[in-house]
């Protein structure tokens, strides 16, 4: 089973721990966002995300579409093999620590896809890894 990771091109950025949840994911950035791999950790580690390990793409951007909408914070493109995340750079990938949008878009891996409320859940589910995050460091 493959993981999440990233990893950068032009730099290097990977887990310690081989097969960790940091060790498959891609950037296209020359500059990693502070805590990215720890809020790829995260939300990995909550229980309903096993969908996870199965590694991805993320592509930090200075600006995002997500087709229809004109302008997000990021994107999530869960039928793409690998999957991709495109998200609006930020220096610190907790950039707003009870609402990091690297973990929202993540948590749309989880499952927080369909339904009126698939946004208020991946916004839960990322304040959950926030916290996990928090009583792990």
């Amino acid at each position: 089973m493959r993981s999440f990771a990233l990893l950068i091109l032009l730099t290097a950025c990977t887990s310690s721990e081989p097969g960790s949840p940091t060790d498959n994911w891609y950037q296209t950035v020359i500059e990693v966002p502070r805590n990215a791999n720890e809020v790829v950790k995260a939300v990995a580690a909550l229980p309903e995300c096993s969908a996870v390990l199965a590694g991805g793409e993320i592509r930090w951007r200075s600006a995002v579409s997500c087709g229809s909408v004109p302008f997000a914070r990021g994107c999530t493109y869960i039928g793409r093999k690998p999957v991709l995340i495109e998200v609006v750079y930020a220096p610190d990938a907790w950039e707003a620590p009870d609402m990091s949008t690297l973990a929202h878009e993540l948590c749309h891996v989880c499952g927080y896809t369909d339904g009126p409320d698939a946004e208020a859940q991946a916004d839960a589910c990322a304040m959950r890894a926030h916290r996990w995050w928090l009583d792990h460091q």
